[in-house]
């Protein structure tokens, strides 16, 4: 199983602090830090708190080439591959996936996606 790892007082954006691992081949330990309450990964290269916010996932995920994410809206982020179609709504534009779960998608990403949009 692989983690997406930012290094402790690392800081959020720099590529350099995030770690893919494997949890059952490179960490030898997990503790609860003291003051987060998060779990802490210790690896060879160092510890490792998991990623918490979405600016640091889509900077981890394109640091390791995982660049089919795309910060939608402001609530998340979307693999843009697996995207089946986006519908305008009145009140906003939805993503819709194979499997019927759908996320929110701002107008100008829309737009850059205008491809997949169908109107409603």
């Amino acid at each position: 199983m692989y983690i997406l790892g930012m290094k402790i007082g690392g800081i959020v954006g720099d590529a350099s602090c995030y770690y893919y691992f494997n949890i059952l081949d490179d960490c030898y330990k997990i503790e609860i830090h003291k003051k987060l309450r998060y779990p802490v990964y210790f690896t060879e290269n160092g510890q490792y708190l998991p990623v918490m916010t979405l600016d640091s996932i889509i900077t981890g995920l394109n640091q390791f080439g995982y660049d089919d994410f795309e910060t939608m809206d402001v609530v998340n982020l979307i693999n843009v591959k697996k995207i089946r179609r986006i519908i305008k709504y009145s009140y906003g534009n939805i993503a819709y996936f194979d499997n019927g779960d759908t996320g929110s998608v701002s107008g100008k990403m829309a737009e850059k996606y205008s491809h997949l949009v169908v109107e409603d």
